[in-house]
């Protein structure tokens, strides 16, 4: 009998095989046949030697650092502050690798998961906020008398946090539940990040769709599925990248065929898409052309707000503001106004230009209102609205509100409205009301915070001729809800009143700019954005600027004729129900993924995945 032949009985016992450590040994081990199924501790073993090693030395770690470290760049040079076209192709095709990788290689108790991807998803928001958030540090420094150090500090950990967090939540959470099941992925993710920024409360109305607004076609699509949908579009790109470079390392995971497949039926979706938006662009310049015919006046009077600096040494602007100087510039855009009979002219003031609350203002309201009623034009100009009440404990008490007036060509204020987007540390304190304590310390450590009641109703402004004006102001323009209100109220020309000069020459105007244009879109709905220092410029109902762009820092004058569509977009009727279908395929594609764990009648007993592992 030879050796070969020979077996032990079956009764003694067997040697356990020796555990290696090296490099050599995981080669060794890689190079064995088995079935190729991924297992816990990386992919299958019948991979190439060099696919091992890539994705289990340690001397290939350092890749996840750097993949979080190019997420975060390409995602601000994707955004509107600094926009580059084509980079949202693949912005978050390496916050996805660096996930996919940290899972694979730091084993260990599941709790510690989540360390794994907070570490993944939270410095990508600070390299964003390093690199965007230029306008959060000139605030804190110029207005908010942090020395630079420390408004720095408080723009990449306070401004970043912020958005660590929501990579953390929209992508991270999602991505980490269902990464091992690379189809449900596909789906899970998307719609994840498109409910949760649909219904979770932040700062800014930010959805990673909107960053394709540099191919505007792409983007014409956001009157059906609102701009929260178009995360649709973008987030199922990102992922079928990431799974084509999964493949370098996990073949077995991803079958050819089906990702050959997934990949061109996006191909598709993304044509179509592009056919619809060039087709609609084509239809709402037709809607533009034979819709009603309003002529906008926006003026730009670059006022200083030196007087509220702690750093009055950096404030751009050295204009002093006052009434004379408003109506002068406001005398000269009328001047090249065309004014036509039938036609009303709209004159728009920005916000924090006028000096006083309109409706307390006395012999200066009144003044405004001759000057109106001898121009013969329709004003809309934003101010500070009091109100006085008494309290549970009789008290009177003061609410002030940021509101919006119409006075018509008559001379007589015909609507107001108030302010419903506040800025956070800006125009209030979040839950100052929950804490007395907190908030003494927020004003004494920020001298310039207001305290602004927030408005409940979408107002709109009725003209002459029969159109709506929704007039919203400055942060209005980050919350979609806002103009969709208004829109719904009836309006079909939009007016923003800004008041940027708190951030300092910074590319935040681009960013204002980038939520009115989707504001537009949504709603069809051209859209007057005007800022008291610039950059200021018009918006067509198809999110395309219309007028030349006034120089930030500088006095000027827009006129602009504009066209108003007399209907609306879908998504501003029926936003709710299509955000509601979200709602319900996430929940549809969580039940899909929860069953496939579920273990059948007749199955071995344990979780699914052991169940399949068994057979």
């Amino acid at each position: 009998m030879t050796g070969e032949d020979r077996r032990a009985p079956a009764n003694f016992p067997r040697r356990r095989p020796v555990r290696h450590s090296s490099k050599a040994s995981i080669v060794s081990r890689a190079s064995r046949k088995s079935t190729p199924t991924a297992s816990r501790d990386g992919p299958p073993s019948t991979l190439p030697e060099a696919q091992q090693l890539l994705i289990s030395s340690k001397s290939m770690r350092w890749l996840v650092p750097l993949l979080v470290l190019h997420s975060g760049i390409f995602v601000a040079l994707a955004s509107p502050q600094r926009p580059i076209p084509l980079v949202w192709v693949g912005m978050l095709v390496p916050m996805f690798l660096a996930l996919d990788l940290a899972l694979r290689w730091y084993q260990g108790p599941a709790r510690w998961r989540w360390g794994r991807v907070l570490a993944c998803t939270y410095p990508a928001g600070v390299v964003f906020a390093a690199i965007t958030g230029d306008w959060v540090t000139n605030t804190a420094h110029v207005f908010g008398a942090l020395p630079l150090p420390l408004a720095y500090a408080v723009t990449w950990f306070g401004y970043g946090s912020l958005f660590g967090l929501e990579f953390f939540f929209f992508l991270g959470v999602p991505f980490a539940l269902s990464w091992r099941r690379p189809w449900l992925c596909l789906a899970l993710v998307p719609l994840w990040a498109t409910v949760g920024q649909l219904y979770v409360p932040r700062f800014l109305f930010f959805t990673y769709g909107q960053a394709m607004f540099t191919t505007p076609q792409l983007v014409q699509s956001a009157d059906t599925l609102g701009s929260g949908g178009l995360n649709l579009l973008l987030l199922p790109l990102q992922l079928v990248l990431y799974c084509w470079l999964r493949r370098l390392y996990a073949p077995a995971e991803l079958p050819l065929k089906r990702l050959a497949a997934l990949t061109g039926g996006l191909a598709v979706l993304f044509a179509a898409t592009y056919g619809y938006g060039h087709w609609q662009m084509q239809v709402w310049a037709k809607r533009e052309a034979t819709g009603m015919q309003v002529e906008l006046v926006g003026i730009q009077p670059n006022f200083s707000l030196k007087h509220l600096a702690s750093n009055p040494a950096l404030s751009p602007s050295q204009r002093v503001r006052s009434l004379q100087a408003l109506l002068a510039d406001s005398a000269q855009g009328l001047r090249r106004a065309a004014r036509e009979p039938g036609v009303p002219t709209v004159l728009v003031w920005p916000e924090s230009v006028y000096p006083r609350p309109f409706f307390a203002a006395g012999a200066m309201g009144e003044a405004v209102q001759r000057w109106v009623r001898l121009a013969g034009v329709d004003l809309i100009l934003a101010t500070q609205d009091n109100r006085y009440e008494r309290n549970r404990q009789g008290e009177v008490v003061r609410k002030a509100f940021g509101g919006s007036v119409h006075i018509g060509a008559d001379g007589a204020p015909r609507g107001l409205y108030h302010k419903i987007a506040l800025i956070p540390f800006g125009e209030t304190i979040p839950f100052a009301s929950w804490f007395p304590f907190y908030r003494r310390l927020v004003l004494a450590a920020i001298p310039n915070i207001s305290e602004f009641a927030r408005g409940s109703e979408f107002t709109v402004f009725r003209l002459d001729n029969g159109v709506k004006v929704a007039p919203m102001i400055c942060f209005d323009a980050a919350d979609e809800s806002v103009a969709r209100g208004m829109a719904r109220n009836g309006a079909r020309l939009g007016v923003l009143q800004a008041n940027l000069a708190w951030f300092g020459p910074t590319t935040v105007s681009n960013q204002f700019g980038w939520f009115a244009r989707f504001r537009a879109i949504e709603n069809r709905m051209p859209i007057l954005f005007l800022s008291q220092n610039g950059e200021s410029f018009m918006l067509d109902s198809r999110g395309q600027e219309s007028s030349a762009r006034l120089p930030q820092f500088e006095s000027g004058v827009i006129v602009q004729r504009v066209g108003v569509p007399r209907q609306g977009a879908f998504y501003t009727e029926f936003g709710d129900w299509v955000n509601r279908a979200y709602l319900l395929l996430l929940a549809a594609v969580a039940l899909a993924g929860l069953w496939r764990h579920i273990p059948k009648r007749g199955a071995p007993r344990g979780s699914g995945n052991q169940a399949r592992a068994r057979r």
